[in-house]
């Protein structure tokens, strides 16, 4: 989809939340300076970080001046969380809209003006784009990508679409995260918005709590991200005991917003939507399994909290949702699906060998959904 080239009055407020980036800051403030839309601020978040991060920021002040481009940078004297430093910079955001960009990732220069095109004709509540997730090799080489794009439309809840739209948007992991976003700051802070200081799913939530509430949501088709994956420590990356309890909360989540969108009980929610909620919760169930392993979980413990697991109202509702497509749901999830736990506690120990001795190709048979 193209956009006329035009003179627009929107404003953007570019938000990056930033802890142990000072090998990708550089690069992700270059790409705002190479943006071919000029009508935005940047508001870098230095979150305690203990590296350079914040002086390479820093070092960047006269190139935006020099640009006509607003530049800020917040240092915080610890670090409080990715969640913490996003709210920050939206206290701090003055444009119509706001982006909560990653610099640890690459941006295409037309995302702004692609974007303000968009919103000149469809004054939205969110704005959606696609993105490319760039995988990289040990030698920084770009090794693969998989492009995350191609869904589009206006939407106008309670139009019946839009339940569907959210749930071909959580099938394709592109629902929860932020930064292939553009919010409407007073709509965010009209419905008191905000990112809460929860482990790993601040992100879904976010996203929900604003799907939620939004009156007309705007997709486009352009992929205008690129999602960095070369191992670096994610802003969000930890190891998460309670993985799987924020999994499921997730999920619940997720599933409340359909009974309300679709004016039913979670048995009477459309087949795609329990199918996609069975797929990501017997995914997740399956990661619960590995990474007991990795901890030092003997087999038989890693089977006996699986057949626990198989007593929770999530797993009765999903354990026959789930899609019978794809080798890996067939050779992963179905067995998890079919109460056979030692089987899939077998096929989790073959995970954590390929994982550990062939991360590449472990990364690929994640994407193998």
């Amino acid at each position: 989809m193209r956009y006329n080239v035009f003179m627009s009055d929107i404003r953007f407020s570019v938000v990056l939340p930033a802890y142990g980036v000072q090998n990708f800051i550089a690069q992700a403030l270059d790409g705002l300076l190479a943006q071919t839309y000029r009508d935005f601020e940047v508001i870098v978040v230095e979150d305690g970080s203990p590296d350079r991060t914040g002086d390479i920021a820093e070092s960047y002040r006269t190139r935006f001046a020099e640009a006509g481009v607003s530049f800020s940078l917040l240092r915080k004297e610890r670090n409080e969380g990715v969640s913490a430093a996003r709210n920050t910079g939206m206290e701090a955001a003055s444009g119509d809209y706001i982006l909560f960009l990653d610099p640890d990732d690459l941006y295409e220069p037309r995302l702004l003006e692609t974007a303000a095109a968009a919103l000149a004709s469809f004054s939205a509540d969110v704005l959606l784009y696609g993105y490319t997730e760039d995988y990289y090799d040990g030698a920084g080489r770009l090794s693969y990508q998989i492009k995350k794009a191609g869904l589009q439309g206006k939407f106008c809840p309670p139009d019946p679409a839009y339940a569907a739209l959210l749930t071909e948007l959580e099938k394709e992991t592109m629902l929860g995260y932020p930064w292939n976003k553009a919010y409407r700051l007073e709509f965010l802070r009209k419905n008191g918005i905000a990112f809460r200081k929860i482990d790993h799913i601040e992100d879904i939530l976010f996203n929900l709590d604003a799907a939620g509430v939004a009156k007309r949501y705007l997709v486009l088709p352009e992929a205008l991200y690129h999602y960095r994956n070369q191992g670096q420590a994610r802003l969000t990356g930890k190891e998460l005991p309670q993985y799987f309890s924020l999994q499921k909360q997730r999920i619940e989540a997720f599933l409340d917003l359909q009974e309300k969108l679709q004016e039913t009980e979670r048995s009477g929610l459309s087949a795609r939507t329990l199918e996609t909620a069975a797929n990501f919760y017997f995914r997740s169930f399956m990661s619960m399994m590995t990474r007991g392993l990795e901890r030092g979980m003997r087999k038989d413990e890693v089977v006996a909290a699986a057949k626990e697991e198989a007593g929770d109202p999530l797993y009765l509702l999903l354990k026959d949702r789930l899609s019978k497509e794809g080798k890996t749901v067939r050779f992963l999830y179905l067995p998890l699906a079919r109460g056979r736990f030692a089987e899939a506690a077998r096929r989790a120990a073959l995970i954590c060998r390929v994982k550990a001795r062939f991360p590449v190709l472990f990364a690929r048979m994640k994407q193998m959904r």
